[in-house]
């Protein structure tokens, strides 16, 4: 048999997959051709390397947890219902914020209102500018009399006047 012939039985050979009668002949050959024990040598120098190549081995229950904590995550990841609960959460804020805005606007116009309309306060004057030691008498809405004076230094008094009411005798 020629050098090619038993070449291509050498992986056969590593293996154990030759009858005895191959084997012999084959081991027979090794002895006598260098080129053909040299390759051997090197298929058995990579065969060294073949358990590195394995992958490891994992337990069965790891294997198991592991697909299920795919398979949750996987399940949770596309649940309508998860998606119908995400989506009706963000609306609800949605609507709460349009809410709050409309009642913080709201309270600011009542607030100004209050400020504006409060009983008692002097009602805005658009009187002329008055120039030192004038006075001008104006009233609120709730008929109450002032009377605003200028001082020599331009500075404003306001005096409110109280009505003084007499009693009668019998």
């Amino acid at each position: 048999m020629s050098c090619e012939k038993f070449g291509e039985k050498l992986g056969a050979y590593l293996d154990g997959e030759l009858d005895h009668d191959a084997r012999t002949k084959l081991e027979t050959h090794l002895l006598e051709c260098r080129e053909c024990s040299g390759q051997l040598d090197e298929m058995r120098r990579i065969e060294s390397f073949k358990p590195l190549l394995e992958p490891p081995k994992v337990p069965q229950e790891k294997w198991r947890e592991c697909w299920e904590e795919i398979k949750k995550q996987t399940t949770d990841s596309l649940s309508a219902e998860k998606v119908r609960k995400r989506v009706a959460s963000r609306r609800r804020a949605h609507y709460m914020r349009r809410i709050v805005l409309g009642l913080a606007g709201a309270a600011a116009v009542v607030l100004v209102a209050v400020i504006l309309l409060w009983p008692g306060a002097p009602a805005p004057v658009n009187a002329p500018l008055l120039s030192a030691g004038q006075s001008i008498c104006v009233n609120d809405y709730d008929e109450n009399n002032y009377t605003v004076f200028v001082s020599e230094n331009d500075e404003y008094t306001i005096i409110k006047l109280i009505p003084v009411q007499t009693q009668e005798g019998g």
